[in-house]
């Protein structure tokens, strides 16, 4: 095989040039060619075990990866390796292939469930139900890639990369304006950033965001620091930087680097703790898991809005997340177009205040399996039933319940949010247009 010639190391706070970045991707492509690295092989992909090593990531089918130009980084294939279930694409953006599941939650109030038992199934079984965010432009997908990494500026492209800035919509620190196509330093123009990597990269949603917050927390009732590296230290749920001091408000070994932002010198690069705690900082406590979803910068998600003053909306199952816009209101394409959504009425009125997930054991989700019903939609939005008991098995993780028209939803808190961190969190404060130097996002492909 061709030895891999990297014309320069990636130094902390020293990007690449734009024909140094493209000299290494291109070296890493063709020894990914030579060692003919290609998911055919394999015959079937899995969520894999709840507690077991390669749990909440998969190996995706050949034609999904293929039809997006995606490349299987070595070790793909084996559940052991720090690279299970990774690929790289065009820009060199490290995404995870998260397969397909089935979902039941149960209000079991015994240990370890204490009042939200999740289970979960490759296939369709009696009490299970299709998980939301595998469900688009009205068709159930593989699975869904997602941007390992907190996305940054690499060769002006919205790129996930470890050891990098982080992007912001705010001029003050890493401005998304830096990223070719985007327009505004505002929540909104996230949508023109990611299509910056191409035509079929869309934000997030809502439902996938919940979907790796549901496998952390369906790992936890079974995992042990073998398999879930952050299973040492509670709450045990995926740590990050979060306590305004480039560390996790609940455990000291996560150190991070600073971006070395005059202004703001506790805002990390993503993902640069060291390698002996990474695995602690991923959804499935594992090294081959997603990154940063506690803390570091709030991300902004898609296809859960509000339009006027109490009035929640859900993406509507027959919309292709690759055509949502943010760029003129009211379009067609708008992610805030209401035409483009179902009615979604809340289990309370929002008052304007913070709470946590949960309280004691009551149930926080309902785990109704009809995927009309206003439950089920309750569930796949994140919106808790029980609320103000920070219980444990939800990582005191905040809810920031709101009530403003044209919200822009962030998730899971940033570098100085502290305990309030976490997997779950969510904030409804924030509106479209606003400019924020602690959120920032990722991009995601799935088929349609």
């Amino acid at each position: 095989m061709t030895p891999i010639t990297i014309t320069k190391r990636l130094v902390k706070g020293t990007p690449l040039t734009a024909e140094e970045h493209d000299a290494n991707l291109q070296a890493f492509k063709t020894a990914c060619e030579e060692l003919n690295l290609q998911t055919s092989t394999v015959s079937k992909t899995t969520i894999g075990t709840i507690g077991a090593l390669g749990f909440g990531v998969g190996i995706a089918p050949a034609p999904l990866v293929a039809s997006f130009g995606l490349y299987p980084m070595a070790g793909y294939d084996d559940y052991l390796s720090d690279n299970y279930g990774n690929y790289i694409d065009a820009t060199g953006s490290v995404m995870v292939f998260i397969p397909r599941f089935y979902y039941k939650i149960t209000n079991d109030i015994t240990s370890p469930y204490n009042g939200t038992k999740v289970e979960v199934s490759d296939t369709p079984q009696a009490g299970f139900v299709i998980h939301r965010a595998f469900v688009n432009n009205g068709v159930i997908q593989d699975g869904f890639f997602f941007d390992k990494y907190i996305c940054g500026n690499v060769a002006s492209k919205f790129v996930s990369k470890r050891n990098i800035d982080p992007v912001s919509t705010a001029t003050t620190h890493n401005p998304i304006m830096g990223i070719t196509g985007v327009t505004a330093n505002t929540y909104d123009k996230i949508f023109q950033a990611v299509k910056s990597r191409g035509a079929n990269y869309a934000v997030p949603t809502m439902f996938m965001y919940n979907a790796l917050a549901l496998l952390s927390l369906a790992h936890r009732q079974s995992a042990t620091v073998s398999t879930a590296a952050w299973m040492d230290i509670s709450p045990y749920a995926p740590k990050g930087c979060n306590n305004n001091a480039l560390k996790d408000a609940n455990d000291a070994s996560v150190v991070y680097v600073t971006a070395g932002n005059a202004t703001y010198p506790t805002a990390p690069l993503n993902a640069s703790c060291s390698d002996s705690v990474f695995a602690k900082i991923t959804h499935n406590g594992q090294k081959c898991g997603i990154t940063d979803l506690n803390g570091n910068m709030w991300e902004i998600a898609s296809g859960f809005i509000q339009s006027t003053a109490d009035t929640f909306h859900i993406l509507k199952e027959t919309i292709d997340i690759k055509t949502l816009t943010g760029v003129v209101v009211g379009d067609a394409t708008d992610n805030w177009n209401v035409a483009n959504y179902d009615p979604l009425t809340l289990p309370f009125t929002p008052d304007e205040t913070q709470t946590t997930f949960g309280n004691g054991t009551s149930a926080v989700f309902s785990g109704s399996v009809d995927t009309a019903s206003n439950d089920y939609r309750l569930d796949m939005c994140g919106v808790p039933l029980s609320m103000g008991g920070s219980p444990a098995r939800f990582g005191g993780d905040g809810l920031w319940k709101y009530s403003v028209a044209s919200m822009c939803p962030i998730v899971g808190g940033y570098w100085g949010t502290s305990s309030l961190a976490g997997v779950w969190a969510r904030h409804w404060y924030y509106v479209r247009s606003n400019s924020t130097l602690s959120v920032g996002g990722r991009a995601c492909l799935l088929g349609a």
